[in-house]
């Protein structure tokens, strides 16, 4: 069924203001002006598409009227909220996405009343009102005021334009932009620029010229960078400042032993320097005098800085005893009493490290 205005019927439901003060009356009519259900893609779909797809993901094109007054006492006014005929033509009660399209109708004619009308309905408030009015109870114009009012507005215009020109015949001509003439320039607009050049004569003309005597530049105090100007002073006071650049220049310092106070000696975490006690191999065994003891809770950690001779584990023999290490013929002497049942090895190929991790004996 069509109205008169070529609308295809479809549903109307009321719902209340958010005041609660009057009730509108949404009218969803079909007409096919407006464009057709958008998929995600933005093409056009059909039917078929939206009978096995559904409508969750549809984008629907919508057109709202301006609300008008109803003679009726229950509804206060009237409003057409227009889709495209192709889902109108589902709001059956036959269809099986009947109550979902119906449902989200009613969600999107809210949503697009609020916007284009500026009234907030109640989706609480929202029933069903079948199809109560379509232009038949509103207020409307009759043709004679059509006709009245575009004769009023004609006459508006053409006497605002007669005013219009006779304020421009009243301007002045020192006020009138189209009579006053433009004074000219002074100065071209467009003016050479004068080539100088842009290196002055100097030293660089005698290709024999220094730039500086043999004294240097004489900028500065001369004295060298400090390497280690990043380091605090007061660290610098505390610690031994190594250079690992060469590690065979490094101070050989005597070996720390501890002095057991009970059977079970109470270990602090500390960290030494040690040297090795017996006298390096030829080289061809290596130099295995380049480690560090470290006393970490209840284990001991040693660190080696491996030869260049050695490849991988196979290439080292490690053996241990209660208070030695050795290792490919180094001996190296432990502060402390170890458990050599518990002694791991662990070689780092990439920074060239043996680290020697040993449980310490408190029995």
């Amino acid at each position: 069924m069509l109205t008169a205005a070529g609308l295809l019927v479809g549903f109307a439901f009321a719902a209340n203001t958010a005041d609660e003060c009057s009730t509108f009356v949404v009218n969803l009519c079909g007409h096919d002006s407006v464009g057709a259900p958008l998929a995600r893609s933005m093409n056009a779909v059909d039917a078929e598409y939206i009978a096995h797809h559904g409508v969750d993901n549809l984008i629907i094109p919508i057109s709202v009227s301006e609300p008008k007054k109803t003679k009726r006492e229950d509804y206060a006014y009237c409003v057409d909220v227009v889709v495209h005929t192709l889902l109108i033509k589902m709001c059956t009660p036959q269809h099986h996405l009947f109550q979902h399209l119906t449902e989200k109708l009613v969600r999107l004619g809210i949503e697009w009343i609020r916007n284009e009308c500026g009234v907030q309905l109640l989706p609480r408030t929202c029933r069903i009102a079948g199809n109560p009015l379509y232009f038949s109870d509103t207020v409307g114009i009759s043709v004679d005021e059509i006709t009245k009012e575009a004769v009023n507005l004609f006459q508006r215009k053409s006497s605002s334009s007669e005013s219009h020109k006779e304020e421009q015949n009243t301007i002045p001509d020192v006020l009138n932009l189209m009579k006053s003439h433009v004074p000219e320039p002074k100065q071209p607009l467009v003016c050479e620029v004068i080539s100088t050049p842009g290196i002055k004569k100097g030293f660089l003309v005698n290709g024999s010229a220094r730039l500086y005597g043999p004294d240097g530049s004489g900028e500065g105090s001369g004295n060298a960078p400090d390497p280690l100007g990043h380091i605090p002073q007061s660290l610098r006071d505390k610690c031994q400042i190594i250079d690992t650049r060469s590690m065979e220049q490094l101070p050989c310092l005597p070996v720390q032993t501890l002095k057991p106070d009970d059977k079970t000696p109470k270990l602090r975490p500390s960290s030494m320097l040690v040297a090795s006690t017996t006298k390096p191999k030829e080289k061809d065994e290596g130099n295995w005098s380049r480690f560090s003891i470290e006393h970490i809770e209840e284990k001991v950690v040693i660190r080696f800085l491996v030869p260049d001779t050695v490849a991988s584990l196979r290439d080292i023999d490690l053996s241990a005893t209660t208070d030695t290490l050795e290792i490919n013929g180094n001996v190296i002497q432990l502060p402390v009493s170890i458990v050599t049942d518990d002694v791991r090895a662990k070689f780092f190929n990439a920074t060239r490290m043996l680290i020697v991790t040993c449980l310490i004996d408190v029995s």
